[in-house]
């Protein structure tokens, strides 16, 4: 029992040796930023050490530096988070460069000028609402939104209407012409951002316009008609458009009925031509004569 006792004290003396102390002594003091988990040792490097055990001195310096972080760390109140012991770093205090410069700040658009200049404040929303027709909650924007009209099957006619109108395909269109009118705005204050002209439709419109430009635009507002220009008169000497694309030919698709019509033709024509060609005796309509053998009927003799 007590050689037992002597091997367990001898293997936790080993063991404590080889572990090394966490408290350690500088002559001058660390400075810390636990922020960044920074330490920052003012010591004069060991020069001597440094030449000849290079290695294990610089491990040793990391070890002790690391070590007096750590107690650092430990200092600090602490708190468990889902069993395990959490600490909250404070606010950094060394300034680290950015890879980087910072993003240039939005120019405002025309609403934020307007409610900037009105004192209209934003408000958060919330992003489910209730809905009293389905009893459940639903997004506010977005799919499957609440008061969605994009599957009523019924829609109320208002008073002194035309009941003809077909006001499913006119909602349509009336969506249409918001999400247009949406990416319009959107590129005006792209455009007004940038200090630059507001982009047109069709044709954008310049002050100086070069002579391809006043061709182009000619072009187009002659084949804006209901005849495509057919019947809009032109200039004396007057040259046709050039570069304004391609008109591409309808391509009439046929039905199988029609397809095997067409081919019946032409084996038929086909089948007619060789006929004609073994009645002529070939391509050229000559007779063709077969080589005398000798054989047959002798001049004289009777049948």
């Amino acid at each position: 029992m007590a050689e037992i006792v002597k091997e367990v004290l001898a293997r936790a003396s080993e063991a404590v040796e080889t572990f090394k102390p966490v408290t350690i002594s500088k002559d001058i003091d660390v400075g810390f930023d636990l922020g960044n988990l920074l330490v920052c040792d003012p010591n004069p490097i060991d020069t001597k050490l440094l030449r000849t055990e290079q290695e294990v001195y610089i491990k040793n310096l990391a070890r002790d530096n690391t070590q007096l972080i750590i107690n650092k760390i430990w200092e600090l109140p602490t708190e468990r988070f889902e069993g395990a012991l959490v600490v909250k770093l404070p606010p950094p205090t060394t300034i680290v460069p950015r890879e980087k410069p910072l993003p240039k700040a939005k120019p405002p658009t025309r609403w934020e000028q307007y409610a900037k200049k009105k004192g209209i404040q934003k408000r958060k929303k919330e992003k489910l609402v209730w809905d009293e027709t389905t009893q459940d909650w639903k997004p506010r924007w977005g799919f499957r939104r609440v008061n969605d009209d994009k599957n009523d099957w019924l829609i109320e006619i208002p008073e002194n209407s035309d009941p003809n109108v077909d006001y499913f395909g006119k909602k349509k269109e009336e969506k249409k012409e918001r999400i247009a009118k949406n990416e319009f705005q959107r590129l005006r204050n792209i455009a007004r951002a940038q200090k630059t002209k507001v982009p047109g439709v069709g044709i954008t419109p310049s002050e100086t316009p070069s002579k391809q430009q006043v061709k182009t635009a000619l072009a187009v507002a002659k084949t804006s008609v209901a005849s495509v220009g057919k019947f809009t008169s032109k200039l004396p000497n007057e040259k046709p458009p050039q570069n304004l694309g391609k008109k591409r030919k309808a391509v009439k698709t046929l039905s199988n009925e029609e397809r095997q019509l067409g081919d019946y033709k032409q084996t038929s024509k086909k089948k007619t031509e060789s006929k004609r060609r073994c009645k002529s005796g070939g391509k050229k309509g000559r007779a063709i004569r077969k080589p005398f053998t000798g054989k047959g009927k002798k001049k004289g003799e009777k049948g």
